[in-house]
């Protein structure tokens, strides 16, 4: 098993963190499926990776939700093929 680089992202006040989830059907594998996300107050915020494993080919359908403190906030449907 192979290990995540670990990003330290450094606090800053004002810094918001939310939950990125990703939801798929069974036959895509997400490794990992939920991650923080922290949101500066002003600049790029840091970037989040998801290993996605397909069980074959052909058409799917990604589901990327983010929550903060537990609330949802916005999700987006992503296809791929």
């Amino acid at each position: 098993m192979s290990s995540l680089p670990i990003l330290v992202v450094p606090h800053v006040e004002g810094t918001l963190s939310v939950d990125v989830v990703v939801r798929a059907d069974q036959t895509i594998e997400v490794t990992p499926w939920q991650q923080k996300l922290l949101l500066p107050p002003t600049g790029d915020s840091a970037i989040v990776f998801f290993d996605l494993t397909f069980s074959e080919r052909g058409r799917y359908a990604l589901n990327i939700d983010l929550l903060y403190q537990g609330h949802f906030l916005q999700s987006r449907r992503l296809e791929v093929e």
